[in-house]
Order: C-alpha cells, then structure tokens, then sequence
C-alpha cells in the first residue's frame, strides 16, 4: 500500500488516470445498481416464478403419468377375456366357487399392474366382486357417494375420485360393456408415496400445493395449507400474483384438473437474492484490483517517458544527436524511433489498419454467422426428455440426430464454408423442421419447390432456415392456444438473372407499418433484440457478400412472404469449387 501511495505522488499522469479510473468505476458502480433495481431484479423474479411453474408442471405431470396408468389398467382388465368369462359363468351359476373364481382373476390382473392397490367390478343393483388384496370396507364406502351413484345413472362415462380414508387412494371408476350387461370397473391407486415423493421435491420452493377438482374442490392439499383460503374464485392463468405470494396453475391433461402450489414472495426473492449481492460484491472488488494493478502497470509504462522527455529537451537546445532509441515493445519505443524513420512507420501503419479492417470485417461475418438460439436447445433436450419418459428411443434417435446435424453445420465457420449448396442447406433446414413437427404435434404442411437444376449452386449458410423459424412463429404460431395452424411453402428457383429463395406461410400476414419498421431496422448500426432479428441477420450478410447484386423483398398482405433474390453469375457451382479445391 506504501509502494501504492508513493507512485500515486511522483506522477501525474499516474493520479490524472487513477481519479478518471475512479471517477469510471463510480459511474459505473451507479449503473450497475440502477439495472439491478430496474431491470435485472424484475427479470430475475420472472426467470424464478418461471422455474417455479415448470416445477409445478413437472409435480402435475407425476399426478397425471398415476391418471394415464389407472385409464390403462382399467382399459386392460375391462379386456381380459378370462375375466369376462369368470363373471358370465358367476351371473349364470351365482355360486361361492364362482364367485372366488371371479375374485382370483380380478387378483391377478392387479399383481401386473405397478402401484394399483385394488380392483372392484359392480354390476349396479345386482352383485360386486374385488380383488380380494388391500380392498377394505372403507373402499366399498368410498363407492357410496354421489359421484358414484351418477356414473351408476348413465350407460357410458368415467370419472375420478380422491379418498383420503385411512391412506391417500386415487379411483378410476368407468362404465365398461360384457357382451349385454354392463358393469363398472374401478380401480385403485396408492397415492401416498407419490405424494411424499412430491411433497419433498416442492419443499424447496413452494409453501404448499393442493390437488383441485374442475368445480374448483379442493381434493388434497399439503404444506402450509392456510395459504389457499385466499385462493381466486375463478383460476384462470398459469402464474397469479395473491396477496405475499403467487399461486402457480398446471393442468393435468388426464381430467382436466389442476394443481396449485403457493410460493412466498420472499422464498423467490431468496433464490435470486444471492446472485445479486454476489454481483455487487464481484464488481466492488474488481474495481479494487482494477486501481492498484492500473497503478502499478501505467507507472512502468510510462516511466520511460522521463527518458525520451530528458533527451528531446537536449535537442531543444542544440543538442541535434539522434534521440536515442529507448527498447521498449510499446508505442513509447517506438516514440523514440519515429523522429529518424518517419516515413517507413506511416507505410507500416497504414498497412495496419488495412489489415486490421479486414480482419474486423471477417470477426463481424463470423459473428453474424453463428448466432445460434439457446431456446432452441432447451425445446429440442425437453422435446428429448418428453420422449424418453414415453421411451420412444426411435424418435429420440431421430430428434438428436437432427440436433447434431443443425450443430455441426452451425459450427463450420472457416472461410472455406462460408457457403454450402442448396441440398446441403435444404437437408439442415428438413432435420430443423422434424425437430419442430416433434414439438407441435399440429405441425403445418410444408410445401417444397426446388429446382433440381440449381441443387448444386453454392449460396450463404444459414439463411433459409431462420426464414422458415420466422415463418413458423411469427406468422403461424397461436400464442393463445400453443399451436401452429396453417401451411407453409419454400420455394428455391430462378427468376430472370436472379437466384430465388421465397418462403411463405399461411398466418396472420404483416401490417406494412410493421414491415417498413422492419426494413429500417436493417440500416440501424446498433444490434436490436426482439423479433425479426434473423431478418436482420441475412440482410446483413448478403448486402456483404454480394453488395448491391442482391435483394431482400417482404410482403405481408396474404399471410408473410419473404423472397431474396441473388444474381446468379454471383454464386459458384458446387463442381467448380471441387476443381478450385484439387
């Protein structure tokens, strides 16, 4: 610290840069706060309820996965054969034997079946049978309700029902055909350990959550559950603000009911509360280390100055000697060499700059190149993760090999694959589309037209795709309903002397405010963020590559098409780049 205040004293240079260093870091320190309170704290809780929501969707997709398993064991004991002939024989004979035979059967359909505590097969007003095994009177009893009584009043339906009678029970019971007579089979699932297992998994973040009917009835309900006395009469939404906290909605696919956690206000701040202090904390002492190791380095920096100023004050004053060269590897060195060499450092330094723009050149294309979405990953891992709890290996093989094809061809940047062919971009562009047709199960139709005889021309990377991603969720994506409608049609031909790629959806079209909007963004110097950035992207690109032989058309009267045109004597043949090449 004395070494610190010592070269402080002796330069002043070293103190005019250390209190504009100080002066930076404050202001810096300020902005940095400023964002913290403005922008980042409100996104960080965004990005927090967010995570808190897909934990909630994940708890409901464990309670709807018990739903899916009760409608397929339902679905495979109303089938067996056996079983059916086991009750035409008991309504036939009505006889203990077999009647036990009818029970025997009902057992060992259940010993197939994972975590399904029990069967009951009614025949309303006349006879039931069970499974023999963990079914108890409280069952039977369970079996008396009006909701039960009302299935029993129709000849087809289902319904489900929560017991929380001496254990935590799901019941799936449906009206179910043998031959003439019909029966209902209701089945029962231990829900005890699902629900710990929950329980414990949410404990992290969520005060509690219940279990809630369509008519808004609490079904089950676990942790703090006071919270849900303020519960909104009408749950409409995924994420609701109430009171201190915020109730968090996923619904369970199977029958529509829903699950409600609650999350305190102060537990989401606690989750990013942290990261924040950890921030400032990082940034107060990088500002620390940055002043004393400025210090220290513009001091040795500098000090041959001293030097070139004693020996430039002698020739003030008649001393005309050469200055003498001072061996450092900065511009003080080379200071001390100008005076003699003028005119081979200005050849030298313009040569410089003109290397350095070309380099700064070939930086920015390689950037704009790149530019992969991250949402587009986590999508295409959840679409994998999807698949592999339905363990649907093939399609997984599908979906990962699409991803590692699109990352391979993302990740080719030498200047040698600047530009691929049509088929090569058409082939990335099919594997980004069966990515998407895996995620929207209401995929579009895609329309191709491609002229075989231009397949082989070489044209920029990654140009049609962002098209096509443009056209899908801007143009047919329904942000309501979570679903893609209509059609979509790529076409890659020639017009005239110009080499086309139009790409055109059936969606809500663009208003020509909207797209004068768009095409003035592609002249702005500064990187904007939000829609149409992949527009901007290609803009940029080709007005590069090719200047002013190339164009970019928008139209958005009849759904969107975009069409760019390229001279064709500007692009190669993918042949006479193989001769190049040999």
């Amino acid at each position: 610290m004395k070494a610190f205040f010592s070269i402080y004293k002796n330069s002043r240079i070293v103190r005019d840069i250390i209190s504009k260093i100080v002066i930076i870091e404050l202001v810096s320190f300020l902005v940095l706060m400023s964002m913290v309170v403005f922008l980042l704290q409100p996104v960080l809780n965004q990005q927090t309820e967010e995570l808190a929501y897909d934990m909630n969707t994940y708890m409901s997709g464990i309670i709807n996965s018990a739903f899916e398993s009760m409608m397929t064991a339902s679905r495979y004991m109303a089938s067996s054969a056996q079983l059916q002939r086991d009750v035409k024989k008991y309504d036939s004979e009505m006889t203990d034997e077999a009647f036990k035979v009818v029970q025997l059967s009902l057992n060992q359909l259940v010993s197939c079946q994972t975590l399904i505590r029990g069967v009951i097969l009614d025949k309303p007003g006349q006879f039931r049978f069970d499974s023999i095994t963990s079914i108890s009177d409280r069952d039977h009893d369970a079996l008396k309700g009006a909701w039960y009584k009302a299935l029993e009043s129709t000849d087809y339906g289902q319904v489900f029902f929560v017991s929380e009678e001496e254990s935590l029970t799901f019941i799936f019971s449906r009206n179910v055909n043998f031959g003439l007579d019909r029966y209902i089979i209701s089945v029962l699932y231990s829900a005890d350990t699902m629900f710990d297992d929950i329980t414990r998994y949410s404990k992290s973040m969520f005060s509690g959550f219940a279990l809630v009917d369509r008519d808004q009835n609490i079904l089950h309900m676990s942790g703090e559950k006071t919270v849900f006395s303020d519960l909104p009469q009408n749950i409409s939404g995924k994420i609701i603000p109430s009171g201190d906290g915020v109730f968090f909605v996923s619904t369970i696919r199977s029958n529509m009911w829903k699950l409600i956690s609650y999350a305190r206000n102060d537990v989401i701040r606690i989750r990013y509360g942290s990261y924040l202090t950890m921030t400032t904390l990082l940034f107060i002492l990088q500002c620390i280390i940055t002043v004393l190791l400025v210090t220290s380095i513009v001091y040795r920096k500098i000090k041959p100055i001293n030097t070139l100023s004693s020996a430039m004050g002698k020739a003030a004053e008649g001393y005309l000697d050469p200055i003498p060269e001072i061996n450092t590897n900065n511009e003080i060195g080379d200071l001390s060499r100008i005076f003699n060499y003028m005119t081979g450092s200005l050849n030298t330094y313009f040569n410089t700059i003109l290397e350095h723009e070309k380099t700064e050149q070939r930086m920015r294309y390689n950037l704009l190149i790149s530019q992969i979405d991250p949402h587009f990953i986590y999508n295409t891992m959840n679409i994998i993760n999807i698949l592999a709890r339905d363990n649907r290996t093939d399609d997984i093989v599908k979906i990962n090999t699409a991803l590692i094809r699109i990352m391979q061809d993302r990740l080719r940047l030498s200047d040698i694959q600047v530009f691929d062919t049509v088929s090569l971009e058409v082939d990335i562009v099919k594997e980004y589309l069966l990515i998407q047709k895996y995620r929207f199960l209401n995929f579009v139709s895609v329309a191709w037209l491609i002229d075989e005889a231009i397949s082989g021309k070489r044209i920029p990377k990654n140009i049609i795709q962002p098209l096509v991603e443009n056209a899908l969720f801007h143009g047919l994506f329904n942000e309501s309903e979570g679903m893609l409608k209509g059609s979509l049609s790529i076409e890659i031909t020639s017009e005239n002397e110009y080499f086309i790629i139009r790409v055109s959806d059936s969606g809500r079209g663009i208003e020509p405010d909207k797209i004068q909007k768009i095409i003035d963004s592609f002249t702005e110097s500064e990187e904007i963020r939000g829609r149409h950035i992949g527009l901007k992207n290609i803009y940029g690109r080709l007005k590069y590559l090719f200047g002013e032989d190339c164009y970019m058309h928008i139209d958005g009267s009849k759904g969107a098409v975009v069409t760019i045109g390229i001279k064709m004597d500007k692009l190669s043949n993918e042949e006479d780049t193989q001769a190049e090449s040999s």
